[in-house]
């Protein structure tokens, strides 16, 4: 073999492992880093973002401790994960819906010290001046009727979150909350009923918007 067949035979195995690696990495089949290289992934694969990250939350249920929060022009995106395989976390996008945008998870967490289980209901506003705001959910499933109400400051980056604790309501009522806010989750239609309503206010304590939801 002469020389230059030996140089051509390099090139070529060179370009099938780069051709490879490529592959590879477009594929999203790498092991990421870090786990704001996972969430850019992810966003590429669901087709949504580039979101800017607003926040990153630590706080676990039995498959992820961390939530991170995107914002962008449409939407909130939403990217929960675990420190042993970022890769194997969850993005959620949730559409602007108005005045008031609503999202919860798919799973109730625990403060990191294994306290009383909580689903977290994050409350975005477009009202620059609200500071305050409060929660009522009220739930008539079955013959039960139930109602819990819950009261938040605005966060330093510019949202309302509630806990709401999974003692509160039970059973059937956790999956109905879940599609009243962000419709979906749940693979079946459920019978029950029920109703969010989210009331802002400003500083000096005036209303300044209301919105209810209602299954």
């Amino acid at each position: 073999m002469t020389a230059k067949s030996k140089i051509k035979k390099i090139l070529f195995w060179l370009c099938l492992l780069l051709i490879c690696c490529l592959s590879t990495l477009f594929m999203g089949e790498f092991t990421s880093p870090t786990a704001e290289i996972a969430f850019r992934k992810m966003e590429k694969q669901h087709l949504i973002g580039p979101a800017q990250i607003v926040e990153v939350l630590d706080f676990e249920n039995s498959c992820y401790d961390h939530l991170l929060i995107g914002k962008s022009q449409y939407g909130y995106t939403f990217f929960e994960w675990n420190d042993r395989n970022p890769d194997g976390g969850r993005i959620t996008y949730q559409k602007k819906a108005g005045p008031i945008t609503l999202f919860c998870t798919h799973d109730s967490y625990e403060f990191m010290y294994r306290e009383k289980e909580w689903l977290p209901i994050f409350a975005f506003a477009e009202n620059t001046k609200a500071v305050r705001a409060e929660l009522t959910v009220e739930s008539n499933w079955k013959t039960d009727n139930s109602s819990h109400q819950l009261s938040a400051q605005l966060t330093d980056r510019g949202y309302f979150l509630f806990r709401l604790p999974m003692s509160a309501f039970g059973g059937e009522d956790f999956w109905l909350l879940q599609q009243v806010i962000t419709g979906a989750y749940a693979e079946y239609e459920l019978s029950g009923s029920i109703s969010v309503t989210v009331t802002l206010y400003d500083k000096a304590g005036n209303l300044l918007e209301t919105m209810t939801l209602t299954k």
